[in-house]
């Protein structure tokens, strides 16, 4: 089983328990999807869920409880251990969590996460439960 498939439907979903990541691509653009946790990283260490990735774009999804901190440091330490994956895409980051208790008082550091993934990054989405993204 290969860890990265292409894809072009409509609707591309990234699921784990009560938590989605859903891809909206009326066009049926083609992408790559990924599963990053024990497929493409196999090693014990911080790493994201999944990917999804364009020409231009590359999408780390991590689907998480409530700690919104641990899942930035997953984004973190997985667009530095598949950078070769990335080159020279944007990096957006995803992170469902079931509950956010606190994203209010994390705006700040959340916001600061381009700056710790790099130039390549200005934009996170962050949801609760559910994430509709167009593509």
């Amino acid at each position: 089983m290969s860890c990265v498939k292409k894809v072009n439907d409509k609707i591309v979903v990234f699921k784990e328990n009560a938590r989605s990541a859903i891809f909206s691509n009326p066009s049926q653009q083609s992408f790559d999807k990924a599963q990053v946790d024990d497929c493409l990283i196999k090693e014990n260490s911080g790493k994201c869920d999944g990917y999804l990735r364009d020409g231009n774009r590359i999408w780390l999804v991590e689907l998480k409880g409530k700690d919104v901190e641990k899942a930035v440091k997953q984004i973190v330490a997985t667009s530095q251990k598949i950078n070769d994956h990335i080159g020279d895409r944007e990096i957006i980051p995803v992170i469902v969590a079931t509950k956010c208790p606190a994203i209010a008082g994390q705006q700040k550091q959340l916001k600061g996460l381009s700056k710790i993934v790099g130039k390549r990054s200005e934009n996170l989405i962050l949801r609760t439960r559910v994430a509709k993204i167009s593509v």
